[in-house]
């Protein structure tokens, strides 16, 4: 069922709102609903949301995708009030992401592939004490280092790419819940079950879970690895004692996740492929 009237007007009337994308469907489907929280496949949701308002974003750039996709399918378009109806008649599916391999991709996107060093002056300062902000960021930070940031730092000091998937659901429990690996197949499972019409994205294997066999990286910076040409995945960055760190701090986002996932972590810290980790899509409690 859609969200309860306090569920909806949670997230309606918060930031949240800004993380859901509601289109309106330009093929005669029933409503959906998708809570889009940055890094997990957030430009995949927006493309999809798209084609199902009858937009066409193929060739957009991130830069224009995000405000395109905020003008045209956001939740946060509508007033309050809509908002909060679109919620209560619309199912609303969240799409979860494992928290390590999560935040090691952020690390390798915002970090590694690129310098931010306004809106990362916080990790950049404590590591560089005194250098200027733009040397500190061109010398960059280890993963080891993020992780200690990361781990010391409240959800609500943290970027939005850092911060915790819970923050983004709070204590909403969406009508269904999807995981990165499996999108394609959560999408389509979630479209069978409330008879929806949504326009499925490809297959694809994110760069955070690609197969890595060499050394470990999480002691280099940043730096020397973008000026190396790497942009390290999940399992040249995750250390077993870093991995055990990361799951206490984002063990709320573990508890969120199917019960075999959660298992599996457990079992294992290292990143998994996941190819192999297709799981059935659950109903919420």
């Amino acid at each position: 069922m859609p969200l309860s009237p306090r569920h909806a007007e949670i997230i309606a009337t918060s930031w949240r709102a800004s993380y859901v994308l509601a289109p309106d469907v330009a093929n005669a489907s029933p409503l959906w609903c998708v809570l889009a929280i940055p890094k997990n496949a957030c430009r995949e949701l927006k493309r999809v949301a798209l084609r199902a308002s009858g937009h066409e974003p193929a060739g957009l750039r991130d830069a224009d995708l995000h405000p395109l996709a905020q003008q045209r399918v956001g939740l946060s378009r509508l007033a309050p009030p809509d908002r909060i109806a679109r919620l209560r008649s619309a199912p609303l599916i969240a799409i979860l992401r494992d928290p390590l391999e999560r935040l090691a991709s952020a690390y390798a996107d915002k970090l590694v592939g690129k310098t931010r060093p306004v809106e990362d002056r916080p990790i950049y300062e404590r590591v560089h004490p005194g250098l200027a902000i733009d040397e500190a960021a061109e010398r960059g930070v280890s993963f080891a280092e993020f992780c200690s940031y990361v781990c010391d730092t409240a959800d609500a000091d943290l970027d939005m790419h850092f911060k915790a998937q819970t923050n983004y659901l709070g204590e909403v429990e969406p009508d269904a819940i999807g995981l990165v690996p499996s999108l394609r197949s959560d999408l389509h499972a979630f479209a069978q079950r409330f008879g929806l019409n949504i326009p499925l994205p490809a297959e694809h294997l994110t760069s955070a879970a690609r197969p890595y066999s060499g050394p470990p990286l999480a002691n280099l910076r940043s730096g020397q690895l973008r000026a190396l040409g790497q942009r390290p995945p999940a399992a040249a960055l995750l250390t077993p004692e870093l991995a055990a760190r990361l799951r206490r701090r984002f063990a709320s986002d573990l508890a969120r996740l199917p019960e075999q996932r959660r298992r599996m972590r457990a079992q294992d810290p290292g990143p998994q492929d996941p190819r192999a980790q297709h799981q059935a899509l659950p109903a919420s409690a």
